[in-house]
This record gives structure tokens, sequence and C-alpha cells, in this order.
């Protein structure tokens, strides 16, 4: 271009024209100077007082230079001041701008949860979370309804009531004293138990229904503390149908009672779970017993209900006849249902009338496969059998060194059976187990010729669980008692495979089993003194429960899920059909205030406490095997304390959260929000301090101290360095010698140097942007479904980035070979593993490339 014309030195256009332009350009300027003289001649006044037209083009033109002259020395003088990495500053803000302004938008859109309706019908996705008000005046101002609604003598306060009441010495679930109620209330009647729960409702006070505490699984532990409604006071048979072959009952009418009663007039109630039973508890859990080959299971036994729902309505499920197609079925949902949806007050039950003639068989083999093929026989020749159950050899020994029994048993595996009918079918019955039995391999084979000699008999199956229970060595040992069913065909697999677990965990424990509908029971006992004893249970139990459901079984034949086996439910019927199940509960109880049960949280899923102790062992231990190069013996390295800032971020926000529990019930909504928002913020963290090391190794920081493998006076390396030399030399046994050669790699080679860099800005923008992702889901969507999607929506787009992150090293390393790129430094040497005489880039030959890859 041409440099600008001083016009300071121009006297007239013509000058101007040959100073400024090319001759050829000169003709047509020339002309348009002259009009602009013409015009400023013709003008009589001009446009600025005592200036010519010529002069005022001097002078604006003079100035216009100046001022542009100042400006660019202005700015050449910011620009020479400017520091090194200014840009590299400027992105840092920026960037923290866009993360802490999206952070408060969405946060401050949570302080206002808008309330859902609380009616008994509120549907799953506008359903409000759990809201419980558990604050101590809240409960004291309940206690004194309560005292006006039942009377003062039947609300409890006593320790050691609220200690029973939360559970017993043969539950498998060990309650801790948080998980004890604040209160006991008895009522007596339908009307109280409504009144009861209006107040809870009002309230927001959870409850747990209380029936004759029987229960195996943890049924009724107030996990949310609140109120225990202890149904004991309604204990009565209202009605008895005898015409109809119906009773109507109260909750609290134990199953041996009813069937003392039910024998004056020639009746019985099939179902015979445990002794202590009540029906209440019977109908929750949807128990059986020793008879449930022949009469099936509590829900074959149960007309009508009548139920409190969680607002303290009153609903009678269907009237009393035998057969009705009006509307759904709501008898069986209930049925089952663990006192989750509603509270039992009165039940109509089906009776029958009781067998003529009952007998017992007994008959032992020398394994418990041999006793198995007797079922099949027995089962496939069509034997009317009233009950089929199995005993282990472990299990009479225990009988035997009990003495409960009057008799002393032969210790082998045993089949019990129980005929009834007429005096000839029983015999006949007895004749063809008896050819059967004895054409399976039995052992021996007795049965009873009279009533005593039969209750005689049946005594062992009854006494089962409570001779186990005798054999612990002292108070401190526990019982878990633990039931699972399969096919009948796979029976005899399981059983074999659970004895042989038993057997080598060095526990006691026996079998006991309904071997008649595939259902059968593992007694254990251990002592949680002991190291290692109660993580031998849950191990065989854990395995006894798995191997049932890969067999095409349930995870409980008839102890119900409760406490213990809530997380087996999604893997034996399916995430969907649990949620179907979690409609129908927030659809009955939007509150969730009836019998509520935790739902189990992993703070970061992927390590647990022990993995991490185990982790700063291999760290701290005296051999420097696994440390950064150079680091002292407690230094541990970069990736531990990142975890460790990682937990306290995550437990912060999870302790200030829950510490908000006793606040206006509007804010549990936002409570619910941010207990989904750990893993978001775990991605904002790795996001943040990624882009900080990516920030200060482009400015070429050098550090102060010693960080990780690098010493001091180092310039720091992304972020992705240190991950996975501290992940892969610790988690991945590469020690020291991975080290070595992952450091050396990076200082030689520049393609695995840009690699790393690459990496480090994937990471952090990949995580960011699923951080804010999972941010704004959690935030958006109902309050119902946040926490599911915040916990599970990183991992499969984590899945999918690991899986990008292998093809993109894959390609680098395999591109630095080939290229012959792993060449850096003016020597031109090729780069070798200093711990290996072969390259270090054959991939045969090279650990590195292999764990990279």
């Amino acid at each position: 271009m041409p440099r600008p014309t001083n016009f300071a030195s121009t006297s007239s256009p013509a000058s101007l024209l040959r100073t400024s332009r090319p001759v050829q350009l000169r003709q047509p300027i020339a002309s348009q100077c002259l009009v602009a003289r013409r015009y400023a001649t013709k003008n009589s006044k001009p446009e600025r007082e005592g200036l010519s037209f010529k002069g005022q083009l001097y002078e604006s033109t003079h100035e216009r230079v100046l001022k542009e002259k100042a400006e660019r020395a202005k700015y050449s003088a910011i620009r020479d001041a400017r520091p090194q990495g200014y840009s590299g500053q400027a992105l840092g803000w920026v960037m923290g701008v866009v993360i802490f302004t999206s952070l408060g938008y969405y946060f401050g859109n949570a302080w206002s949860p808008k309330p859902a309706p609380t009616t008994s019908t509120t549907a799953l996705p506008d359903a409000p979370p759990p809201s419980h008000n558990i604050r101590e005046q809240n409960l004291m101002a309940a206690w004194t309804e309560m005292r006006d609604i039942v009377g003062k003598e039947n609300v409890i306060t006593d320790k050691g009531d609220l200690e029973s009441h939360s559970g017993s010495s043969w539950s498998s679930h060990s309650t801790l004293e948080s998980e004890w109620p604040f209160m006991v209330v008895r009522p007596l009647t339908t009307e109280q138990v409504s009144s009861i729960m209006k107040v809870c409702h009002e309230r927001r006070i959870p409850v747990t229904p209380y029936s004759g505490g029987t229960s195996l699984e943890g049924h009724f532990a107030a996990t949310r503390g609140g109120i225990c409604i202890d149904f004991a006071r309604m204990d009565k048979i209202l009605t008895l149908h005898t015409e109809d072959l119906d009773v109507v009952v109260q909750p609290a009418v134990g199953w041996e009672n009813l069937n003392q009663e039910l024998a004056k007039v020639g009746l019985f109630f099939p179902p015979d779970p445990g002794p202590g039973a009540q029906i209440g508890g019977m109908i929750g859990t949807g128990c059986s017993g020793t008879n449930s080959y022949r009469y099936g299971t509590m829900k074959d036994w149960v007309l009508s209900l009548t139920m409190v729902l969680a607002d303290g309505t009153i609903v009678k499920t269907r009237q009393r006849p035998r057969k009705s197609s009006a509307g759904y079925d709501l008898t069986r949902l209930f049925i089952g249902s663990e006192g989750t949806l509603g509270l039992v007050t009165e039940a109509t039950l089906k009776v029958t009338p009781k067998a003529q003639k009952e007998s017992v068989a007994v008959c032992s083999f020398g394994t418990v496969r041999q006793a198995a093929d007797c079922v099949f026989k027995v089962v496939g020749a069509g034997v009317p059998i009233a009950a089929i159950e199995i005993l282990d050899d472990v299990q009479m020994r225990c009988i035997n060194e009990a003495g409960m029994t009057s008799k002393s048993w032969t210790e082998a595996p045993t089949l019990f059976f129980k005929f009834a009918g007429t005096p000839s079918s029983v015999k006949e019955h007895i004749s063809i187990v008896q050819k059967l039995a004895k054409s399976t391999g039995s052992k021996t084979f007795e049965f009873a010729k009279s009533e005593e000699e039969a209750a005689e008999l049946w005594s062992a199956r009854k006494e089962a669980l409570w001779s186990t229970m005798a054999q612990k060595k002292h108070e401190g040992e526990r019982v878990w008692t633990t039931d699972v069913a399969v096919p009948i065909s796979r029976l005899a697999d399981i059983i074999d495979i659970t004895k042989s677990d038993i057997s080598a965990s060095g526990l006691t424990g026996s079998i006991v089993g309904h071997v008649g509908d595939g259902n059968f029971h593992a007694i254990l006992l251990f002592d949680p003194a002991k190291p290692g004893e109660a993580e031998k249970a849950e191990t065989l139990v854990h395995d006894m429960v798995k191997r049932a459901i890969e067999m095409e079984g349930t995870a409980t034949g008839e102890h119900g899920v409760g406490l213990v086996k809530r997380d087996y439910l999604s893997h034996e019927l399916g995430q969907d059909t649990v949620d179907l199940m979690r409609k129908v509960k927030m659809a009955l109880d939007p509150l969730c205030l009836l019998n509520f049960l935790t739902l189990p949280t992993a703070i970061l899923g992927i390590f647990t406490i022990i993995a991490v102790f185990e982790r700063i062992f291999k760290l701290i231990r005296p051999s420097p095997q696994y440390r950064p190069l150079g680091s002292p013996r407690y230094g541990l390295d970069i990736f531990q304390w990142g975890y460790f800032l990682a937990l306290l971020c995550i437990s912060t926000l999870i302790t200030t959260t829950l510490s908000r529990g006793d606040k206006d019930d509007d804010n549990h909504a936002f409570q619910i929000r941010l207990l989904s928002l750990p893993t978001a913020l775990l991605m904002f963290l790795v996001a943040i301090l990624t882009f900080l090391s990516l920030l200060l190794n482009g400015l070429e920081i050098r550090i102060p101290f010693r960080f990780g493998s690098i010493d001091k006076g180092n310039i720091l390396r992304p972020a992705v360095f240190y991950i996975v030399e501290d992940v892969v030399a610790v988690d991945g046994e590469g020690g020291i010698e991975y080290r070595q050669a992952f450091n050396s790699r990076y200082e030689k080679s520049h393609i695995f140097r840009a690699m790393i860099w690459k990496l480090s800005v994937a990471w952090m923008v990949g995580f960011y942007l699923m951080a804010i992702l999972v941010a704004v889901l959690v935030i958006k969507l109902p309050v119902a479904a946040v926490y599911a999607v915040g916990w599970a929506a990183p991992f499969p787009v984590a899945g999918l980035m690991a899986v990008a992150t292998i093809y993109f090293v894959k390609g680098e390393l395999r591109r630095e070979w080939e290229e012959g790129e792993e060449y850096d430094g003016e020597d031109g040497e090729r780069f070798e593993d200093e711990s290996s005489d072969a390259p270090l880039l054959d991939s045969e030959r090279t650990p590195l490339l292999n764990e990279s890859r």
C-alpha cells in the first residue's frame, strides 16, 4: 500500500496528486479536487470562521494522523507490557465464569421446588420425594395426639420396648439404635388406626407396622424412626361363617390360636409358618409353610382385606364370595406388600374341613440327591401328599444335640411326609411312598400309627430353627436364616452346591426345605466378633441367592424381601418390574410414610473403602515399588490425593444436604436434587483440575515443590499424565518400572506428549459437558426420576469416553511407531525403555505399550 501523505508539505492540489497517486490515477483525482475547489470558491461563508477550505482540510487531516499515531503508541505499549500467556489466563477466567454462572443458574432454579399434591393417588412423575418430619417437637406433638386416640397406657416410649419392636435375635438384619421407632402405639380398632394415620400423614411421620415380630429379613426395622403401630390389642376372631368356610379376624390373631378355635368345629387354616407368626405379618410377607405343597400359600387363603391407607382412608378390597370378577384383584395387591401399601386391620380368610385322618412318615437317605429322586417319583406318581419336607444331616445332628424332641434321629438327609385324608386313603398313600422310597435307596422308613406318634415325628421339623440356634456357643453368636426357591428339578443341584460352600466356609449351617415346591432354607451361625465370619455368612447368602436366580428361581420363597433382600429384586425381576412396583407404591403412599425402606447409595461407584485402604497400604509400605519416583514414604500419589479431595467434596455435599432434613417441608425436593448431584460435582472437579493443569503446562509454570514423580523446578504436566501413571503403577501393579518407563517416554517422545495433552483436553471438555448435562437433568426432571438419573447417567457416557480414548491411544502409538516420530531431540537416537533391551515401541515385548493399549 502507498505510504500516507503528509499534507503539511503539500501546497497545491497538483502537488498532492503527484506525491500520493500513480500517473494513471491523477486525472480523475484532479477533476475531483477541481470540483471541490469551485464549490469552495462559490461559498461566501466558510464552514468554520477564519479558515478556508484548504485550511480546514489540512487541520482535520493533521489531527486525525496525530490521533492515530497516539493510539498506535498506546496499544503498542499495552502489548509490550502484557505478560507471556495472557491468552491462557483470559481463557481461564472465561471458563471459570462459565462454570460458576452455570452452577449458579441451575442451583438457583432448585431453591423453589413446586410442591405436588399429596392425595393417595398421586402419579409417580408428580410425586414429591420422601419428606418426613422427625423433629423432636413434631414427634412430641404427635405423642400427645396419640395419647388422645388410644389412651396414655397404649403409647410406649420405653427403651426396651422400642428395641424389641425393631428387630429380634433370629432376624438376619441386625438393627441399630438409629433404627428404633420414637414410640410404639397400640390401637384397638380400625377407626383408631385410621386416626393414627391421619395424624402421621398430616405431620409427615413415617410408620412401621408390627404384628407377631417373627420376621427373618428385617421387615419391621424403623429405618426412618417415626412411629411403630403394634397391633397386639387387635387379636380377636370376629366372625366365623362355618357354612361359607370363611372367618373374619384381626391382624394379631396367631395362626396356631386360630387353628385351635377352628378345630372345635372341624375346620383348619392351612398356612403354617414358624411358631408365633400372626395373620397381619403372614399377609404382609405372603408366607406359606410346610402345607404349601398341597394347600398353596397365604395368597390362596385370603378372600378380602380391610386396609387403612397412608392418608387414613379405610378401604375394603372385596366382599366374601369365593369368586368375583368385580374390578382389580386388590386383595392380592396388598398380600406380600410388606406393609408398604397399607395396614391390614381385618382379614376374611378361607378355611377348609379338617381331614379325617393325618399321619407322618420319615425316611432317611445316603445323599440329598437320593432324597430328591424320591420326591420326583412321589410327585410324578400323583400321590396327594399334604407336605414334603427335607432336613439335611447337619440339621438332624442339631436336633439330636439340642434334645428338643423325645426321639433319637438318624443323622442323614431325611424326608418328612405328611398325609391327610380318609383312614384308608392315608394308609394306601403311605404304602405307595414306602415302596418309592425303597426304590431310590432309603436307609430307614417309619410312619406314625397314632396322632401322638405323628406329632412326635413332625416335631423334628417344627424344632429345626430352634435346635440350630441352640448350637450357639455364646450369646454373641448370631443366626442368619434365609430362603430361596427354584424349579423342583434343580433343587438337588442347588442344595449340594450350598452345602459344599457352607462346609468350605467353616461355619455351622443346616438345610431345611419344603422340597415339594422347590423351596429350602439355610440356617447359618456366625460370630460377628470373629474377623471374617460375618463376611463369610454374607457371601454364602449372596452366592445362594444369585445361584437360585440363575436357575430361574427366586431370592425368597416365603420369607419376603425386607431390608436384607431388597437389592436382589432388580436382578430377579428386572428394573422395569421394580419401577412398576414403585409406581404402585407412590400412587397409594406418595409421602412414603409406610414402612419406607431406605435405598442403597454408592458414593463413588468404583472404589470401596476397603480398596482405598489397600491402595494406601501399597503406597506407604517400606518398599518404594509403587510410590512415585523420588517420593517420600508417606507422600502417597497425586491420584490418591485427588480421590481424597473428591471424597471430601462429595461428603460435604451429602452431609450438608442431609442436615437440611429438619427444615421446612418445601425444601425436601431441593434436598433430593442435591443428593443426586455428587457425580456431576465429581465431573466438574475433574474438569476444573484438568483445565488448571493444562493452563499451567501451557504457561510453562515451574512448580515450587515435588508433584508426584516430578521434581520441583520442572514444568507441571497435564492431569491425564498423573492419572494414567498412578492408576497403572498402583492399581494395575505396574510399579516403579512402569513409572520410570512412562516418564522417560513422556520426556523423549513429542508425539507422546501431544497425545497426553489432547487426551487431557478431551477429558476436560467431556467431563465439563457431561456435568452440565447431568445438572440440567437433575434440576429439570421430575423429583421421582432425578436420583436414578443423577447417579446412573454418567456411567454410559464414561464408557463411551473410555472406548474413544482406547481407540485414540492405539492410533497415536501406532502412528508414533510407523512414522518414526519417536525420535525427539538433536541426537536422533531412537527412544528405548531403560528397563528393557527391546525398543519400547515393540508391542510384543514392551509392557508399557500393552498397558497403554
